[in-house]
């Protein structure tokens, strides 16, 4: 177990293997849209989502229940 005052925690979500932050940095500052799944226990939500300053924004979202009726 590292000790001492130049010990540095990162971040849990780096810890735990789920975030790339250098890579998020990246998708953001270029400006491209990108496709979020959220997951729930019945359902799917999908949204196509641009960056702003203001915060993000969803140009598109869809859910399973409206693409089964699509076939």
């Amino acid at each position: 177990m590292a000790t001492g005052a130049r010990y540095k925690v990162q971040f849990r979500r780096v810890r735990a293997g789920k975030t790339d932050y250098r890579a998020r940095k990246q998708l953001i500052i270029s400006r491209k849209p990108r496709l979020v799944v959220r997951k729930s226990l019945k359902n799917t939500n999908i949204q196509l989502v641009i960056p702003a300053k203001d915060g993000d924004a969803t140009l598109v979202s869809a859910n399973t229940i409206e693409l089964k009726k699509y076939g």
